[in-house]
């Protein structure tokens, strides 16, 4: 082989692999945001941080976010109140 030949020859291999990697990013990159957005139907889904995303309807309203509803915003346990107030003040319903 002529050393002519030889340079053509690595500059092809090296466009291909070029190339190839360029298609490979690209694939990731589509996979990426398709993982990003809703799946259809889908009014709440996981974010890529792993926060909630809420999708809005024709009117531009979402669901609400309840998670942090509860005592002292769902933290803590409920206070043991029997414990606290003697049992001759209960009132039974």
């Amino acid at each position: 082989m002529s050393r002519s030949s030889n340079f053509q020859t690595n500059k092809m291999i090296l466009i291909r692999s070029q190339l190839c990697l360029i298609i490979l990013l690209l694939v990731s990159l589509c996979q990426f945001r398709a993982a990003a957005q809703a799946p259809n139907g889908a009014w709440v889904y996981p974010s890529a941080t792993g926060n909630l995303l809420y999708q809005l309807d024709s009117r531009g309203q979402r669901i609400t976010d309840f998670s942090q509803c509860g005592y002292r915003g769902g933290t803590e346990p409920l206070p043991n109140v029997s414990a606290l107030i003697p049992q001759s003040r209960w009132v039974y319903v």
